[in-house]
């Protein structure tokens, strides 16, 4: 998989491929794709993960998240749908509005930016919701929408970034953080670049998951920063081949999560993980919706551009080939680049 990335013999060194079988058949990428889904039903096992139990999730079709393009940046600088004078979320203010204007109340409610500031990426604790009057006041408002208005909650977390000014992370980094080809270590959006290989990453954030699940009570969490090939780590003391293959850090990193977090809570993602790993998760996020998607994507799934004139959506096969993993179009932050 992506061997210009992570297929670099040296003299004197032997790689062993996946086993791989070439056929034909007299069809379209229907007649591969029908082959490709017969052999992935004879090992596909989700765990935890796409039960019946969750049928409330797939059915779900409108996410509704409190950031949405056009905003002032200076609504960055604090947690959003917080008033500050009040000192209390306006969930349900903002949501009936929203109805008024809308027609409809959402499906589900995506929080974003819970957790501004310096304490943003990390350790998801209880210092995380000072800035909204406190955990028991931010329980509260998430009860009041899951409860009254049978709206679940969706929260953010990046599952790889820790923030390069908590002495939590500081000392983490030495030993964790992904390393740049140079050696160095790339502090993206102000905080380390955790590698999902090392093990102690993975059991902090086994641990964090399920904490914010029991003080939150959003059965809907998100796992940032896995599905994407290019995060390269060239730490050699991590134990892993140099660079670093992430499809298969993804795979252990989503593993740990998902075996320590309850059944019921739904896990998803920006990227497609590999079919192996999409077993621990619920959703992706699918950009199939907006050039962007097609620019950046394309070249992964040897897809040429499309005539501007004419649609240029990619066709998402994951629909099709894992129709229990939900593809979530989100067109966010895309303003005038997708069908908005």
């Amino acid at each position: 998989e992506y061997p210009s990335l992570y297929t670099e013999l040296k003299p004197g060194e032997a790689f062993r491929g996946t086993e791989t079988v070439l056929g034909v058949h007299s069809g379209d990428w229907h007649a591969a794709a029908r082959a490709y889904r017969d052999w992935v039903s004879t090992w596909y096992r989700p765990y935890k993960a796409q039960q019946d139990s969750k049928a409330w999730y797939r059915q779900s079709f409108w996410l509704v998240t409190e950031l949405a393009d056009g905003l002032d940046s200076s609504i960055l600088k604090l947690p959003p749908w917080y008033d500050n004078e009040k000192r209390r979320l306006l969930l349900r203010e903002i949501l009936d509005e929203f109805s008024r204007d809308v027609g409809a109340m959402p499906d589900i409610l995506h929080f974003w930016g819970w957790n501004w500031g310096a304490r943003r990426f990390g350790l998801y604790d209880e210092k995380n919701y000072d800035d909204m009057g406190g955990l028991a006041a931010f329980r509260a408002a998430l009860d009041d929408v899951q409860q009254n208005l049978s709206i679940p909650v969706s929260l953010y977390i990046d599952g790889t970034l820790c923030g390069t000014k908590l002495p939590y992370c500081q000392g983490l980094a030495e030993e964790l953080a992904m390393r740049a080809a140079d050696g160095s270590i790339p502090n993206p959006f102000g905080s380390y670049r955790m590698c999902h290989f090392t093990k102690e990453w993975q059991r902090h954030m086994a641990e964090v998951y399920p904490r914010v699940y029991r003080e939150t009570g959003a059965p809907i969490i998100y796992v940032d920063e896995v599905g994407s090939p290019n995060f390269m780590c060239y730490a050699a003391h991590h134990g892993h081949p140099v660079p670093l293959n992430m499809s298969e850090a993804d795979y252990a990193l989503l593993k740990a999560i998902r075996e320590a977090t309850p059944e019921e809570v739904a896990l998803y993602g920006e990227y497609p993980v590999t079919d192996v790993t999409s077993q621990f998760w619920d959703c992706n996020i699918s950009y199939q919706v907006s050039r962007w998607g097609e620019q950046y994507l394309g070249p992964y799934y040897d897809a040429g551009q499309s005539d501007d004139r004419m649609s240029p959506a990619l066709i998402d096969a994951l629909r099709f080939l894992f129709p229990r993993v939900v593809q979530l179009n989100l067109p966010l932050g895309l303003q005038y680049g997708s069908w908005q």
